[in-house]
């Protein structure tokens, strides 16, 4: 499946307000937006046309209907436009970028099928996006296997190459690429065969066999196999190599009349064994050359040689996966089947990546950085949400990898979760703070949020629970199943969730006394999510009145929920709290007092203040 992307630019003006709610409601959640007179936009439109490349036009789409239906759906109809009093559909609906991408995406679509389905060729789905829809600002959306486009037309026309190879550093991404060329292959070939084979000394040898073999008809065929393992390249130092030299000079290597021959004998096969490990062809010219280069030992290139020709192991050479495979390479040329090899993070020193990249056709689904691969699983997240026909807000995808999992398994695991929990369509930021910030609630927030919004008769039973250890697992990893710290191990991770807690709401509710526009921005009705994650919380870290910035930090929707919270105490009482906490920690490390207790005084304190 690919993904070809078009942009266009058109201008336009709108008003951002919604007359089922207050003036004051509007101005708060949209600011300057809401005034009366609107206000105009540059828009920026970047379209998508999802499908199969038709193996013989090689297009998804023609790029001149896409361009028919964006000039006459789009820029015709929108380019110097006012959206509430010019577009029918926006006098009742508030034209909010992800609104406007929705109208596009809608008119646009059954067009795009149409025109696909009346040519033959394969469809395809145009979706729309907006800076608000898709990425976090600063991220551009990039069809994440665009670099499998030259393997795809390889695989889809006779002859093939001997080897097609796909690696990458993610296990989806590479997988799901040997799915789309095997979707290529049998739409290419329909009566051709695909068969998988797993990287082991017998699969390889299957595999080879399958591919060399010539049907009596015309029969095409893709033979997969898994060579993660036998790319993977055993991680073999400079400093073992150059000990076996070491030990083999003391045997009487180079002497004419060496003191131990049998130890020689040995000493060769484990280097043999070593340099086969790493990835190093053996049985060539400048076998040793190349293995004294890649171990940075070029001034014993010699010794090596001598040590290797003292053995020739041939009862073991050709037998390991890789020779299996070096040996087709060697041999092989294009024609009616080809063996597709993938790999997850191969040795880039391996001597069949190299010699697979002279013989065959060779693409790698690989992010150069943190950021890049962000923006991959950013542009997989929009295809997904394409497929399932949702909105999701741009911050999603930001928050689901804020984490720093970026892996596309458990990035679409969560997105999934999301999609199908989404009301109306729609996934927002607010959604996806929660599904990360619910994943800590087996860490004792739920301890924390009782005692937040005051119910000291609930916290107290938690508590109890925690200190007996029966679920409370704080600062244990994700995923683990050992058990958590229970009774007095508990309770500074306790005491440290509690105090956090308290800061935070007293840090936020001392920056609204003093911040003027964060205060305005609250007004008289407490903001929701969004509003507060970008309006309010930049406010308060970046004052414009001279005011300090707010004294800690935290994920937006952890800090959003200490800011609903806040409201439930006075400042004195936070501070009294935070004195509190200081002195129940300092009592328990100078041995004056229990923990625990002195926690359980503190609510049952509070549960007689009326």
């Amino acid at each position: 499946m690919l993904l070809l992307s078009r942009t266009i630019h058109f201008n336009a003006a709108h008003r951002l307000y919604n007359p089922a709610k207050s003036p004051e409601w509007n101005r708060e959640t949209y600011g300057s937006g809401a005034n009366e007179s609107g206000y105009g936009h540059n828009y920026e439109l970047e379209v998508a046309v999802k499908g199969d490349a038709d193996p013989f036009s090689g297009m998804i789409v023609n790029l001149t209907d896409l361009d028919r239906v964006l000039k006459e759906e789009v820029d015709r109809v929108l380019d110097h436009r006012n959206l509430n009093l010019e577009i029918p559909e926006f006098a009742t609906t508030v034209p909010t970028a992800e609104n406007l991408a929705l109208w596009i995406w809608r008119r646009g679509d059954p067009d795009i099928q149409g025109r696909a389905d009346g040519s033959g060729r394969p469809r395809g789905g145009l979706s729309s996006r907006s800076h608000l829809m898709a990425a976090p600002k600063g991220h551009r959306l990039q069809d994440p296997f665009r670099n499998l486009v030259t393997l795809l037309e390889a695989a889809i026309r006779a002859p093939l190459p001997a080897v097609l190879f796909i690696q990458g550093d993610d296990e989806w991404f590479v997988k799901e690429a040997v799915r789309r060329t095997g979707l290529a292959f049998r739409k290419a070939f329909v009566e051709g065969e695909v068969t998988e084979y797993e990287g082991t000394a017998a699969g390889m040898r299957e595999a080879v066999n399958d591919v060399s073999t010539i049907a009596l008809f015309s029969t095409n065929r893709l033979v997969i196999v898994d060579g993660t393992e036998i790319f993977r390249g055993k991680k073999v130092s400079g400093d073992e190599i150059e000990e076996l030299l070491d030990q083999a000079r003391e045997a009487g290597l180079g002497t004419a009349s060496p003191s131990d021959p049998r130890a020689l004998q040995r000493i060769s096969r484990k280097l043999r064994g070593a340099l086969r490990s790493a990835g190093i062809a053996l049985g060539e010219a400048d076998s040793a050359v190349k293995a004294a280069g890649k171990f940075k030992i070029a001034a014993r290139a010699p010794e090596l040689a001598a040590l290797l020709a003292l053995t020739t192991d041939e009862a073991s050479e050709g037998t390991s996966p890789a020779d299996l495979l070096k040996q087709y390479l060697d041999q092989a040329r294009p024609g009616d089947n080809t063996l597709l090899i993938h790999a997850v993070t191969p040795d880039p020193e391996h001597h069949c990546v190299s010699l697979i990249a002279r013989v065959g056709v060779a693409v790698a689904l690989v992010a150069a950085d943190e950021a890049a691969r962000r923006d991959r699983l950013a542009a997989l997240g929009f295809e997904r949400a394409v497929e399932r026909g949702v909105a999701v807000d741009g911050a999603v995808f930001e928050t689901l990898t804020e984490r720093g999992r970026l892996t596309a398994r458990a990035f679409l695991n969560e997105l999934d979760r999301l999609i199908a929990g989404a009301a109306g369509g729609r996934v927002t930021a607010e959604a996806a703070a929660r599904l990360v910030v619910d994943e800590r609630k087996e860490y004792g927030s739920d301890f924390v949020e009782a005692v937040a919004a005051k119910k000291f008769a609930e916290a107290l039973e938690i508590l109890e629970r925690l200190l007996r250890g029966e679920s409370f697992t704080a600062f244990k990893q994700p995923g683990k199943e050992e058990k958590g710290p229970k009774g007095e191990a508990a309770f500074f991770p306790i005491l440290s969730l509690l105090t956090g807690e308290f800061r935070r709401m007293a840090s936020l509710k001392a920056a609204l006394v003093e911040n003027r526009e964060a205060a305005s921005l609250v007004g008289r009705r407490r903001p929701d999510y969004r509003t507060f994650s970008e309006q309010v919380l930049g406010a308060l870290r970046n004052p414009m009145n001279g005011a300090p910035p707010l004294a800690v930090e935290g994920h937006p929707f952890v800090m959003f929920k200490s800011f609903q919270n806040q409201g439930n105490w006075k400042l004195e009482e936070l501070t009294g709290a935070l004195l509190a906490m200081a002195a129940i920690d300092r009592a328990v490390k100078t041995g004056e007092g229990d923990g625990p207790s002195m926690l359980e005084s503190f609510f049952l304190e509070r549960l007689r203040i009326p």
